[in-house]
């Protein structure tokens, strides 16, 4: 394996996560409000994974990303606590979106969570940022 392979894969991973932010505007001006959330659910799990890329740390489940994300980052403080609140929203919108029977997603539900995904993901990038300047070697 190439020696910067987690630089690299944290950089692409982070690139994916805008890349599924402006699909989820994409939909959301479409109309698409279901496809929206789950596009920003979606670029907040992605940015969630960049971040653990840098740490050398994955897991291919949802549920298991999501406990990386909290054991490794949040609870050493490296990323706000406020953010776990914007995480299981979207996770129980995106399961209700795309499972739940009858259900369907507001506009202004959509338009919030694109904007919350968007906070986050911007705040992922710049958790990066400093974890991949903090770790040279990576």
């Amino acid at each position: 394996m190439k020696e910067n392979h987690h630089r690299e894969l944290a950089r692409y991973r982070m690139e994916k996560a805008y890349r599924n932010l402006s699909i989820a505007r994409a939909a959301f001006q479409n109309g698409f409000f279901d496809e929206a959330v789950a596009k920003s659910y979606y670029a907040v799990l992605t940015a969630m994974r960049a971040v653990l890329a840098a740490l050398h740390v994955d897991n291919k489940r949802h549920e298991g990303v999501i406990t990386l994300f909290h054991q490794h980052l949040v609870n050493k403080d490296l990323f706000p606590k406020r953010y776990n609140k914007i995480i299981s929203k979207l996770k129980r919108l995106r399961e209700n979106a795309d499972y739940g029977d009858y259900l369907s997603i507001t506009e202004g539900d959509a338009s919030q969570e694109i904007r919350n995904a968007d906070e986050f993901v911007r705040t992922a990038d710049e958790a990066l940022a400093k974890l991949l300047l903090s770790r040279r070697g990576v």
